[in-house]
């Protein structure tokens, strides 16, 4: 029996949410043999992954991706975004993958610090992860050796 997947980019399903419409991907396998459908555990995660996904939509919450790039713009890993801004071990692995949709509260969290770079740092002393995450910054820095620097002389006018 040869089973063949579907690409999402070609097969979509029409869903509601909330009073909205939209085309989600859909994915299943497709026998060669019978031309029967199906979803095993991959495809399933998928569908999901692709609901949720127009969900956060529907709801104006950041996607997956955004969040993602929240992360990455302030060199968290997930365990520190976790206990920065809340939502347990491994929420924001779920958060990221379109596993879970977020609280709206967290939303407004996220989208604060996304907007101002102080409100990131007072929320980084409020839970006492300043050291820690400096450290993580300064060493992302590179070093500058003393061969690569210009010296610069001004001359009085």
């Amino acid at each position: 029996t040869r089973v063949r997947s579907s690409a999402a980019s070609d097969v979509y399903k029409r869903q509601e949410y909330n009073g909205h419409k939209g085309n989600v991907p859909l994915h299943y396998q497709l026998c060669g043999a019978c031309m029967s459908d199906s979803a095993g555990a991959v495809q399933m995660r998928a569908n999901k992954r692709g609901m949720v996904a127009f969900r956060k939509q529907v709801d104006r919450l950041l996607s997956g991706a955004e969040i993602l790039a929240l992360r990455k713009r302030y060199g968290l890993n997930q365990q520190q975004a976790a206990r920065l801004f809340g939502g347990g071990p491994v929420a924001f692995s779920k958060y990221e993958n379109d596993d879970v949709a977020h609280s709206e509260a967290m939303d407004k969290l996220l989208r604060l610090v996304l907007r101002s770079e102080t409100a990131f740092w007072e929320l980084v002393g409020q839970e006492g992860m300043a050291d820690e995450l400096r450290l993580t910054k300064l060493s992302e820095v590179p070093r500058i050796s003393s061969s690569s620097v210009m010296q610069v002389g001004f001359a009085p006018p």
